[in-house]
């Protein structure tokens, strides 16, 4: 938010004025609104639970546009926090939402009742039906129906996320099955290509592999918080740098990405995952062994302890 200009309707602020001159907001007043909206807003999911996130916050965004951003990434994080618990992938959702928990205290509430499976919200909707409603097997369906329809939903944004990678995947291998042909030579090479490096010359592959559309949606989709590219000749590395406009939220969302269609991006023949470290340089993981190295060179935007 840039306190040179009003929050409300973006005019350049005056000195020494309390009041906007365009729209005549009070500076203050209009303050302590936003935060008490926000605030409801965080109090209001803690009580009614995660998957009511995206409405309480989309409706403080509404009203107040410049804090869009903000409520976008709580609404994100919460959503990718959710679907990777409902992948099974736990110890990565227990973590992002230690940092939720980290950040908004006030969510313990909610993610307490999600991770024990809303045992205790399905506790009081049976408590409060009248007990011959409870003996009855179509009551027990319809809640088993409900939280089914609850589980897909949740698995939505994900389909939709990873579903053009993954068409693009199989068309991009059926062309390159039937358009390549072996070279009858091959140019010599020391065993140090093996290893990511950012002096590798960035390379033009076949516009069918899946890694070379992988880098075209990341620049697209996240284009104002990431660049990604593709080095080297023969163990491809697929390199992330951050811009100024990327936070922690940001960076956590993309290498979640990166991780979902890491297998296709390996198949294409990427080996290495190259992305800024917390000390200024890259971290380098190696996807063939596992094992995760640092390089000395200098990354340009990164986060600081």
């Amino acid at each position: 938010m840039d306190k040179n200009k009003c929050p409300k309707c973006g005019a350049e602020r005056q000195q020494d004025t309390q009041e906007c001159q365009s729209c005549g907001v009070i500076y203050q007043r209009y303050q302590e609104s936003l935060k008490k909206n926000f605030n409801k807003a965080i109090t209001n999911i803690s009580e009614k639970g995660l998957a009511t996130a995206k409405n309480e916050l989309e409706a403080v965004s509404e009203k107040f546009p410049n804090i869009e951003m903000v409520c976008s990434n709580y609404i994100s994080f919460i959503e990718m926090a959710i679907r990777e618990h409902n992948k099974g992938n736990h110890e990565v959702a227990s973590k992002m939402f230690s940092k939720l928990t980290d950040k908004k205290p006030e969510l313990q509430k909610a993610v307490s009742i999600f991770l024990r499976g809303e045992d205790e919200q399905k506790e009081n909707i049976i408590t409060e039906q009248p007990e011959e409603d409870q003996e009855q097997p179509p009551v027990i369906k319809n809640e088993e129906e409900k939280k089914t329809i609850f589980h897909r939903k949740g698995l939505m944004r994900f389909i939709a996320a990873t579903g053009i990678v993954i068409f693009f995947y199989i068309v991009g291998t059926s062309e390159k099955n039937k358009s390549y042909t072996p070279k009858t030579s091959k140019p010599s090479y020391s065993s140090s290509i093996s290893k990511p490096s950012a002096s590798y010359p960035t390379s033009s592959y076949s516009s069918s592999g899946v890694a070379d559309k992988v880098v075209s949606i990341l620049n697209t989709s996240y284009g104002n918080i990431c660049h990604a590219e593709l080095t080297g000749i023969f163990s491809k590395t697929l390199k992330v740098d951050w811009t100024k406009n990327t936070v922690k939220l940001h960076a956590i969302k993309v290498l979640a990405e990166i991780g979902s269609v890491k297998e296709g991006l390996y198949q294409d023949g990427v080996r290495y995952l190259q992305f800024p470290n917390d000390a200024g340089t890259y971290n380098v993981i190696d996807w063939k062994t596992g094992e995760k190295t640092s390089t000395p060179e200098k990354t340009k935007y990164y986060f600081s302890e």
